[in-house]
């Protein structure tokens, strides 16, 4: 934000304007990081929250801070550029890695059954196979998928249904 030889305080005089101007969006959140780092008190924190107008709150956070010194002054221009400034890349959606993306959204199984290495562990009972979808995992969908009726989804339903509602899963043969 500022040159090397610049002071933080001399800083956030010059860019005063822009800060307040970035920072009232985002007002509650660089005080909650102030107050976490020790920048501010529990008082000053509440006098400062109380505020209605988020102008008003951050030209008087600005006020505040500088009268605390240099430290307090650059711990507040980290936290504004951190509160204001590109997202933390492990919160931004966009730049997860795939297999995050492409997982499934089913809910967990007991067992290691996993969609991506279907052969490599138990099954998940009731559902089938990602490399096989005519194939059920399980005792109670086995008998609904071998009868060959598409037209009976029902007791296919009812059997996941009932192991749901069941708090302990059966140990399955490998």
């Amino acid at each position: 934000m500022g040159n090397a030889q610049e002071r933080p305080s001399e800083t956030i005089d010059r860019e005063r304007k822009r800060l307040v101007e970035t920072l009232q969006a985002d007002s509650g959140l660089l005080l909650d990081a102030l107050l976490a780092r020790g920048v501010l008190t529990g008082p000053e924190y509440e006098a400062l929250d109380a505020l209605p107008d988020a102008e008003r709150r951050v030209r008087r956070l600005l006020l505040l801070v500088q009268g605390k010194g240099e430290a307090a002054c650059q711990e507040l221009l980290r936290c504004a550029q951190r509160t204001a400034g590109a997202p933390d890349p492990a919160w931004d959606w966009q730049h997860v890695g795939p297999g995050y993306r492409d997982r499934s959204y089913d809910p967990p199984c007991p067992g290691h059954w996993t969609p991506e290495a279907p052969g490599s562990g138990t099954t998940c009972p009731g559902l089938p196979r990602a490399s096989d979808p005519d194939e059920a995992g399980g005792p109670e969908g086995s008998e609904a998928v071998q009868s060959g009726t598409p037209e009976e989804p029902e007791p296919e339903l009812e059997a996941e249904a009932s192991e749901e509602a069941e708090p302990e899963p059966e140990p399955e043969p490998e």
